[in-house]
């Protein structure tokens, strides 16, 4: 029986701070300071080496599919 109030009150908790969270996510004034820190920061650029991917598609081992004619579950279900 704990168990079940103690789940509810957690989940409860959960939801929460979760609505805390998000109002001051939306309403912080914090937002805009970190979109000033983002927009000043110099952009990097790494260039890497040219690579070439050949590759061969090999023919399936084996029939994926099958027709209904040959399946014989299909015919006892009907």
């Amino acid at each position: 029986m704990i168990d079940r109030i103690f789940f509810a009150a957690f989940t409860f908790c959960l939801l929460a701070s979760g609505t805390v969270f998000m109002g001051s996510a939306l309403f912080g004034t914090e937002r805009s300071a970190a979109a000033s820190m983002v927009t000043t920061a110099p952009d990097r650029a790494i260039q890497l080496e040219r690579v070439a991917i050949i590759g061969k598609r090999l023919a399936p081992a084996t029939a994926v599919a099958q027709t209904a004619t040959t399946e014989t579950s299909t015919r006892q279900a009907q």
